[in-house]
């Protein structure tokens, strides 16, 4: 529903205040309907508006009976609020949001009934196009401030909206359906219902969307049962367990939550039960290459001069006859001695290696004494493995 100043088809001089009666409205329409015969079209623009003949007609008869002419005279005079009522310009919403907060603060009910029809239109379609686009700069026009009409008005300005969130928790209840009747669902459908940005924007609404946010969060959290217990998919249920545990839900929902945040498996936890292995693996590999590095170092106490007058070396020293034999087994000890080292290099890294495996497959669970909901029945309850 657009609305169309009637100060576009009556003389400048109305605009300003002056009085209209039934005889100036016969004129005006006389002329408009001049109009159609001069152009010989069914159609005409005003304000860049088309019109046929049974519109105009119409919008006179409605003009005949209105007696609220100081409210046109207002929204003509206020550029920005008489841009979103005609054209739904979101540029003008703030502006014409603030007019509007001011007469509702000043119970100037009249003149909220009056554009009432004409905002929730355009609030309606804007908002909704700017979930389904997941246009965070528009949303931030909307969701920043209070609605400014009264709640009597929020379901015609939400409706859309609200259909299109509806439509989302039917996608969770068909999913949940499925895996209770064993069927495949892939990992990237349950992703899509858990959007990080669908999440956001969803916490970002109002509270008239505070019930079914209430019930999308619920039927995420049955999913992460049936993805935990029946199917041992742990790492997607994870995923959807801490996406779900975002959503502003009543508190008895959101301890659902909590307690499966105590059962299913989270990958960080796991890591960091073996982080001390690999310090302890570092520190023995720096130990065995210093030791390795300094273990043919022998310490002297020789004190030398290497002054060219003072050094005078003397060759008179004779080569033992078993030298090679010496040398032979010299170097036959220092093998050794590395391939040992080396062996308990690679018994330790295996027994490493080892203790990572099995803490791979070291599942975190609930402690004994975690409780869950008393009220929570057996099927959607999360299992302990």
């Amino acid at each position: 529903m657009n609305y169309l100043s009637p100060f576009y088809i009556l003389p400048p001089e109305f605009s300003e205040g002056r009085e209209i009666d039934k005889k100036i409205l016969k004129q005006a329409r006389k002329v408009l309907m001049a109009e159609f015969e001069l152009q010989g079209q069914s159609t005409i623009f005003i304000n860049e508006k088309e019109y046929d003949k049974d519109g105009i007609l119409k919008f006179f008869e409605q003009l005949e009976k209105d007696a609220n002419f100081e409210f046109h005279s207002f929204i003509f005079q206020n550029r920005l609020l008489l841009s979103f009522l005609e054209n739904g310009d979101i540029e003008s919403y703030q502006a014409a949001s603030d007019v509007i907060l001011e007469k509702n603060c000043g119970h100037d009910t009249a003149f909220i009934s009056f554009i009432a029809p004409y905002f929730t239109t355009h609030y309606n379609k804007l908002l909704y196009q700017a979930l389904r686009n997941n246009s965070q700069a528009d949303l931030s026009q909307f969701l920043e401030k209070e609605f400014p009409l009264p709640p009597v008005y929020e379901a015609a300005a939400y409706q859309l909206s609200y259909r299109w969130f509806h439509q989302q928790l039917r996608k969770v209840e068909q999913t949940e359906q499925e895996l209770l009747n064993k069927e495949f669902v892939s990992g990237t459908r349950i992703y899509e219902l858990i959007e990080p940005s669908f999440i956001l924007n969803f916490n970002r609404m109002s509270m008239y969307f505070f019930d079914i946010r209430d019930k999308y969060a619920f039927k995420l959290y049955e999913i992460v049962v049936l993805l935990n217990n029946e199917y041992k998919r742990t790492e997607l249920a994870r995923a959807v367990l801490n996406e779900g545990i975002k959503l502003n839900v009543e508190h008895r929902t959101h301890q659902y939550y909590v307690q499966a945040d105590k059962v299913v498996e989270s990958k960080q936890k796991t890591k960091k039960r073996y982080n001390w292995l690999i310090f302890y693996v570092i520190a023995q590999v720096l130990f065995f290459i210093i030791k390795l590095s300094t273990c043919n170092d022998s310490p002297s106490t020789s004190d030398y001069n290497f002054s060219i007058d003072a050094y005078q070396p003397e060759f008179n020293y004779t080569i033992p006859n078993d030298f090679d034999s010496v040398l032979n087994e010299t170097t036959e000890q220092n093998s050794q001695d590395l391939k040992k080292n080396l062996i308990d290099l690679g018994s330790l890294i295996e027994v490493f290696e080892k203790e990572i495996e099995k803490t791979k497959f070291d599942t975190v669970l609930i402690s004994n004494e975690a409780e869950v909901p008393s009220d929570l029945s057996s099927d959607t309850s999360i299992n302990k493995n």
